[in-house]
């Protein structure tokens, strides 16, 4: 699977996505963690993250 932006957290993968409809804190993945002042998916301009399971392996690809 191929992730564009997503953050780790103890091993376990959330990635950010964009929705086409109202998107609600409670609904995310970081709300535990998330400060409400300063909206973590907004400030990287997404609507909400979303728990993709724990990560086995990282692969990078390095730009020339």
């Amino acid at each position: 699977m191929e992730v564009n932006n997503g953050i780790i957290i103890d091993g376990v993968l959330h990635e950010l996505i964009k929705t086409n409809s109202e998107a609600y804190c409670d609904d995310c993945s970081l709300y535990g963690i998330c400060v409400q002042q300063m909206l973590i998916c907004h400030a990287l301009n997404g609507d909400i993250f979303t728990n993709r399971g724990r990560v086995a392996d990282i692969k990078i690809d390095k730009e020339d």
